[in-house]
């Protein structure tokens, strides 16, 4: 019996803005893993993307999460962090697990739960793609990598 080892990563995302209308984004990588995205254009918008460890309540102790409230806002910047990492020319990694990796970004939190858009990579289409709605204890740490996303205006 084969088990799976499961890297989790969780996106925050920083809103800027930018003199630039329409940049390309860029995967930034550290030690080989993608360790976030530069310049990602949301609704006319560019965010920063970065993949961080941590629970939901650790990451979002001082704001709350970008698209709270917001299920198809979270599901168009899932989408659009997943076509940018697929973009590349060879498929990104963002943890030590390569065969099986995933991003949420957060559109609710009821009652000790919260629940995301999730994306991941699976060693057996060496792509990323679309996987169900995850729900989880905002105070649990995930296995690996957890990522949610954020906006923060930096200006």
């Amino acid at each position: 019996m084969r088990t799976r080892n499961m890297t989790i990563s969780l996106i925050i995302a920083t809103w800027f803005f930018s003199a630039a209308a329409h940049a390309t984004p860029t995967v930034m990588y550290n030690g080989g893993f993608a360790v976030g995205i530069q310049g990602l254009e949301l609704s006319g918008a560019e965010y920063r993307v970065d993949f961080i460890e941590g629970s939901y309540n650790s990451i979002y102790q001082y704001s709350a999460p970008l698209f709270l409230g917001n299920e198809s806002g979270a599901a168009a910047a899932a989408d659009a962090i997943m076509n940018v990492l697929n973009a590349e020319v060879v498929t990104p990694h963002i943890g030590i697990n390569p065969e099986y990796e995933v991003l949420w970004v957060p559109y609710l939190e009821s009652a000790g739960d919260f629940r995301t858009e999730q994306r991941g990579y699976s060693s057996l289409t060496d792509s990323w793609g679309s996987y169900a709605d995850f729900q989880g204890g905002v105070d649990v740490d995930y296995a690996g990598k957890v990522s949610y996303l954020d906006g923060k205006d930096l200006h």
